[in-house]
């Protein structure tokens, strides 16, 4: 996921420092979870030194709907 994520920025063109917001699958396992937030931020670091500029947002931020994953993104997604 690590060399995903930077291969995305790169070849975007943009900065790391101009992403402010991201919308990770965080499912609320207590394996992947850590596992996948620790390949973003390692990521990151390969473009800036800055931290606590990029808010990340997860369904698992919504509870427990395992079984309404859609649901769940396109709530999150219409929130404010």
């Amino acid at each position: 996921m690590e060399d995903t994520v930077a291969r995305s920025i790169r070849e975007s063109c943009i900065t790391a420092s101009e992403l402010t917001y991201i919308e990770s699958h965080g499912s609320g396992a207590e394996l992947g979870d850590p596992i996948e937030l620790k390949a973003l931020a390692n990521a990151m670091r390969q473009f800036t030194s800055a931290t606590r500029f990029c808010a990340i947002g997860t369904r698992a931020n919504l509870g427990p709907w395992k079984r309404r994953p859609a649901l769940a993104r396109s709530s999150r997604c219409s929130l404010p």
